[in-house]
């Protein structure tokens, strides 16, 4: 029993749009890698893909079969499907350090999937440091970065579920008041193909008020964001990085001493890494943008089991030339607190909407209209607070990245773990030749900001 299904459906119009935003410079899988406290054995891996992935989630046996012309894009059972053809064992070569699990986890964030069959894979990976990692890639059409971050946790050996006490659950869900007036923009604009070239469509079929019209003239209108060594034309060539955890009691503290959120001081370091960066690279700027998902989906209750894309987008200035951290923090803190109050992902949920009802062409246009806007895609994704073990074995980290659209080249993440954060970043070879030189500058932004 593998938990296939039988039927063919057609995918969400949100499905669709990341479907179509997949490029050879920027493939649209979401990757993440866990490393053990041991070794793991294959046969037990699985067994849990069977019995807490293929049977709980039935999309993972079917493919995307996307027709030319007219006809929208479906799930249909895969007829090759095979769990080992899912599942590969590998070996890390010597030295088996971080360095070497990184270049793999790059060889394959740089290798698209094979979109003839359904489009997931993970390499249980033997030989690091002593003990093995799981690296997972699953294309963006199935569901977003949250939804699959919480699959890849519901692999473990206790629920999956964040407990009622997790701060991210307990955190206010965004507005549904805003959300319900972009389901009936998109009732009213489905049948116009170009809605989507005109956003101010959106407003008026939403009925925002004249502060959430300013909003979407703000992200329509704009400019490029600033021309920088991370802003480099797009290769082919993938190369991701993770740093060393910092505790995040230490995260808490200062935001609870700087009447801030956890968020708000974990973004301000970013911002100051990124700075740093630049000024060594000679090409300091004021500021830069980080497109960053906001969850539209309960984090109080299970994935359903189609899954799908539940997530918006809003667009965050990182004041990454302000060289005091706690005016930098400060600024942060106005910009989030904004984003948090406004209708901007309700705007962007919509649009995304539209997009995957649009021609092929239009939409690579609009991709990288707002992709120009930005210079990285950033997230902020929550753990468990404790240890958690897969196939009976300890999880000693995790690190999920998800991609990124259009001309974007940068993709930071932080994944917050048993007490500790761990910051990740992904990057075209073309854009950032070293992300590791960019991960580590997290911790020395975030002890400037401690001192400060």
């Amino acid at each position: 029993m593998d938990g296939r299904m039988s039927t063919t459906t057609r995918l969400g119009a949100i499905d669709a749009a990341w479907l179509h935003m997949e490029r050879a410079t920027n493939p649209m899988m979401i990757t993440g890698v866990l490393w053990f406290a041991g070794p793991v054995d294959h046969g037990d891996i699985r067994q849990v893909l069977q019995e807490r992935l293929l049977a709980v989630y039935p999309k993972f046996t079917q493919r995307v079969v996307d027709p030319v012309g007219p006809m929208p894009p479906r799930w249909e059972p895969d007829p090759a499907f095979h769990l080992d053809n899912h599942l590969l064992h590998v070996a890390l070569p010597e030295p088996g350090d971080r360095a070497t699990l990184q270049a793999l986890v790059s060889d394959l964030a740089s290798s698209p999937l094979d979109m003839r069959f359904s489009p997931w894979q993970f390499h249980l990976v033997d030989g690091f440091d002593g003990a093995s990692a799981l690296i997972g890639r699953i294309h963006h059409c199935v569901a977003d970065g949250i939804a699959l971050a919480r699959v890849l946790l519901g692999l473990t050996d206790g629920s999956g579920q964040l407990p009622p006490t997790h701060p991210a659950v307990r955190r206010r869900a965004w507005g549904d008041v805003p959300l319900a007036a972009a389901h009936k923009a998109i009732r009213a604009l489905d049948g116009a193909a170009d809605a989507v070239l005109h956003p101010e469509r959106i407003v008026n079929a939403m009925g925002l008020a004249a502060d959430g019209a300013l909003e979407v003239e703000y992200l329509v209108t704009m400019s490029k964001d600033a021309a920088t060594l991370l802003k480099a034309p797009l290769g082919a060539r993938k190369r991701v990085a993770w740093a060393d955890p910092i505790p995040l009691a230490d995260v808490k503290a200062v935001g609870k001493r700087l009447g801030c959120t956890v968020n708000d001081v974990l973004v301000s370091a970013m911002a100051g890494a990124l700075g740093a960066h630049l000024a060594g690279e000679g090409a300091a700027v004021s500021t830069i943008r980080a497109f960053v998902p906001v969850n539209l989906r309960p984090l109080d209750k299970p994935i359903p089991r189609d899954l799908g894309n539940e997530f918006s987008l809003v667009v965050l200035e990182l004041p990454v030339g302000e060289p005091d951290p706690l005016k930098r923090l400060e600024r942060v803190h106005v910009a989030m607190e904004k984003l948090k109050n406004g209708v901007e992902p309700a705007v962007t949920w919509a649009l995304f909407h539209l997009l995957g009802r649009t021609p092929a062409l239009v939409e690579r246009w609009i991709v990288d209209f707002f992709g120009s806007k930005a210079t990285a895609v950033f997230t902020n994704v929550p753990g468990p607070r404790e240890v958690v073990t897969m196939a009976g074995v300890p999880v000693r980290g995790v690190m999920v990245w998800v991609p990124q659209s259009g001309p974007i080249g940068l993709g930071l993440s932080i994944f917050s773990y048993n007490g500790e954060v761990t910051v990740g970043v992904s990057a075209d070879e073309r854009c950032l030749h070293d992300p590791q030189s960019l991960a580590d500058r997290f911790a020395t932004a975030f002890a400037a900001l401690e001192r400060a």
